[in-house]
């Protein structure tokens, strides 16, 4: 289901948007759901929205968000520390980005299962406080004893004070400031790596957080390759960084092994980009998979959030639990919001002419 999901949506993403608006604004198609904050906000102000011919619709729903972050690829020795990772988890400002490129629209997100029941939150406690029990001697002692939060800015793009404590936190990990660069102590090796898209819609977004970066001394490099040297690349794990979303349900399964099991990670074509070898996880994800009641399924994947989130293994971006449908005529729908949400009833809709 994730391989297709994600197929279909990077098919969408590669058509011509443009295109596609414009079509959609004359008439040529009477139902579209839009996905980009920034054409929302600017690009539907064609006669026919003015007028009424065409609704605008914002409407919530309660789809399960999978984790969608820069993957931190631990194959690489600067990647092997979790301080490293946690560090430059630092330099990312969403609020900045959020208000600059995203309109407002949109939420951290602070979960592999975001917008459900299966998040974490809080301190463990209960069913998932047990599972975690089982493993607390090979777990950080901080999962039992702080929430899992993310730094916070103001969004003004001063962010001196998550910089410091990255700064802070690389330093106590054997990296320090040489001429402005940040190296290795030891060894004296550069921390620089290169940030792998395949999206030119990412680079904004990536480019700010290397611009945090730099300011720590770390070299990142952006760069954005065709679709098919993406695929060959990623399917290699032959990349330092990349953004990737990991698709969820609400009854996540026996694909959260493919996800982040120690087999996958040693297996060309899967979803483990960050190579996690961890036996926790793994054990985690087979209590999912074999979850024999709702009650121990979603505490089996609290519990797996919780070590996937102290594990740093990504940078965190944003998602939205609002839908965009703009839509020509008066068609009708159910009043009450489908959990999915209503695109995914949109063959339940009818018209009223």
């Amino acid at each position: 289901t994730e391989t297709k999901s994600s197929a279909a949506s990077d098919v969408y993403k590669r058509q011509d948007q443009t295109a596609a608006l414009q079509a959609f604004s004359g008439g040529d198609y009477n139902y579209r759901l839009e996905f980009s904050a920034e054409r929302w906000h600017t690009a539907y102000d064609f006669p026919a929205a003015k007028d009424g011919r065409v609704t605008l619709l914002d409407t919530a729903h309660g789809r399960a968000q999978g984790m969608r972050g820069f993957a931190f690829n631990t194959r690489r020795d600067i990647f092997a520390d979790p301080r490293v990772r946690e560090a430059l988890i630092h330099a990312f400002d969403f609020e900045w980005v959020n208000r600059n490129y995203l309109y407002g629209q949109y939420n951290r997100i602070d979960s592999f299962f975001g917008n459900s029941a299966m998040a974490a939150s809080g301190l463990p406690e209960g069913r998932e406080l047990e599972i975690l029990e089982r493993f607390r001697d090979r777990l950080p002692p901080t999962i039992f004893t702080q929430p899992n939060t993310l730094p916070t800015t103001d969004g003004s793009g001063n962010i001196r004070r998550n910089l410091r404590e990255a700064g802070r936190i690389l330093e106590a990990a054997g990296w320090v400031v040489r001429d402005g660069k940040r190296v290795e102590a030891a060894s004296g090796r550069p921390l620089a790596f290169e940030i792998l898209l395949r999206s030119a819609t990412d680079e904004r977004i990536a480019l700010s957080f290397a611009e945090n970066l730099s300011r720590l001394g770390v070299d990142a490099a952006v760069r954005t390759v065709d679709s098919p040297q993406y695929t060959a690349r990623t399917d290699t794990y032959d990349f330092d960084m990349v953004i990737h979303r990991w698709s969820v349900s609400l009854s996540p399964g026996a694909e959260q092994t493919y996800y982040w099991g120690s087999e996958s990670a040693d297996i060309n074509g899967t979803r483990n980009y960050p190579s996690i070898k961890d036996p926790v996880v793994d054990a985690l994800a087979a209590m999912i998979a074999d979850a024999v009641d709702r009650e121990a399924l979603e505490a089996a994947t609290r519990a797996l959030d919780r070590v996937l989130l102290a594990g740093h293994y990504v940078v965190p971006l944003y998602f939205t639990d609002v839908d965009h449908i703009a839509y020509w005529g008066d068609l009708g729908y159910a009043d009450h919001t489908p959990l999915y949400g209503h695109i995914s009833t949109v063959d339940a809709w009818w018209s009223n002419e």
